[in-house]
């Protein structure tokens, strides 16, 4: 598997669940790990914790139809030369 495929697996689940079980047994683990945070960790993420009041961030809804266009997925880094 090539690196841009496996940098691909990382980032994208959806691509990931494409892949045979033959391959996915192929990936190396991802160098950030596994993260899990529980209900309590969410809560002190910024933004993850109770409402505030009706302000609502119009840069962050441009962002996101910005990923939708372009799959949410970033391009993989240039490979080392």
């Amino acid at each position: 598997m090539t690196l841009r495929k496996v940098i691909r697996a990382w980032r994208d689940p959806a691509y990931r669940a494409s892949l045979s079980e033959a391959e996915r047994a192929q990936l190396p683990e991802s160098p950030a790990g596994i993260i899990e945070l529980t209900g309590t960790a969410l809560d002190a993420v910024a933004g993850g914790g109770g409402t505030s009041g009706g302000s609502h961030n119009s840069s962050a809804s441009s962002h996101s139809s910005t990923s939708s266009a372009s799959g949410g997925v970033p391009p993989p880094p240039p490979e080392p030369r």
